[in-house]
């Protein structure tokens, strides 16, 4: 991503992210039952410890492949900062972060959005309820729903990006997310596994909240920069649990509409941020759009 950041305009990285997340999932499914057809010895003459062997060679010439194409990137050169010491560096980077409004309700809004995803798990333990069946028999399309979803969202996400701006895709993520969590109060039997196409397609905020730091952050401060919105993760990481205890104390519905809640609050927090975006780095550093 930081990259990305300094190697294309905001236009290219959208248009990376597009085709990166668009196929990206479809090939996680193929390998996926690649990988599940080679482990249960499924493929004749590949058999133990032969067949971890192969998963793991078939990686080689994809990252073969990834290493020859960055080759080709080309960075705007940013100019190294004096470092001053650790405590010093800490302090004055989250004053910065603290000091630009956009980069606070962000950093809020991703908490958020972490909070409602972190309800995944107890959509796919109340198939149960909802279906009547187990949730290890509805494994695969439950598979095909999220992955196939996510994919077709990363296209239209991205599609977002490049014209409306890194905002606007990221907010949709929010919505997704939103829907997905609130999708068992509107459904039934089994367009109940419409909230996992749904959450799919929200995950893709993962890396849209990231792109939309990228697009408001100078050059020398977007490695500081997602390295704050990071510590969003450790931060979040009491909403599964406490999803857990709602479901607990006051069943699946409670969770649902606690990821709800954390999705809406999520949307208004990004209504309130600044309208307006930087121009990109890229263009005011270089004078020019690379792709």
């Amino acid at each position: 991503m930081k990259c990305l950041a300094r190697g294309t305009s905001e236009k290219g990285r959208a248009r990376a992210l597009k085709y990166a997340f668009g196929f990206g999932p479809v090939a996680a499914v193929l390998g996926s039952l690649f990988a599940q057809l080679l482990l249960a010895e499924k493929i004749e003459g590949i058999r133990y410890p032969v067949n971890f062997g192969v998963l793991y060679l078939v990686a080689l010439p994809c990252m073969g492949a990834c290493s020859l194409l960055v080759r080709h990137f080309r960075l705007v050169a940013v100019p190294d900062e004096v470092a001053p010491s650790f405590l010093a560096f800490v302090r004055r980077s989250a004053s910065a972060f603290y000091e630009d409004r956009r980069l606070v309700i962000t950093w809020i809004a991703y908490l958020l959005w972490y909070c409602a995803l972190g309800g995944m798990t107890n959509l796919s333990l109340h198939t149960r309820e909802a279906l009547g069946r187990s949730p290890l028999e509805l494994a695969g399309l439950i598979m095909a729903l999220r992955f196939g979803f996510k994919s077709i969202a990363g296209f239209g996400l991205g599609s977002i990006a490049a014209r409306y701006g890194a905002r606007k895709a990221m907010v949709t993520t929010v919505v997704f997310v939103g829907l997905g969590m609130a999708w068992p109060f509107v459904s039934s039997g089994y367009g109940y596994l419409g909230a996992f196409g749904l959450m799919g397609a929200g995950e893709l905020g993962g890396i849209y909240f990231i792109n939309y730091v990228i697009s408001i952050s100078h050059p020398a401060h977007t490695t500081r920069n997602l390295a704050l919105l990071s510590l969003v993760a450790p931060v979040s990481s009491v909403a599964p649990a406490l999803h857990g205890s709602l479901t607990d104390a006051f069943g699946f519905d409670a969770s649902f509409a606690f990821g709800s809640l954390a999705a809406l609050a999520a949307f208004f927090r990004l209504l309130t941020s600044g309208r307006t975006e930087r121009p990109s780095p890229v263009i005011s550093n270089q004078g020019r759009q690379p792709n």
